[in-house]
């Protein structure tokens, strides 16, 4: 259990990141 979790909170946060940078590309392009 302790080494699932050790490897799905590091996963789940590098997908958040993926998808908040994605967010901030497409909004820079929508603005431009």
């Amino acid at each position: 259990m302790n080494s699932s979790a050790l490897y799905t909170l590091p996963a789940i946060t590098f997908v958040a990141g993926v998808m908040a940078v994605a967010m901030l590309c497409v909004f820079g392009v929508s603005i431009r």
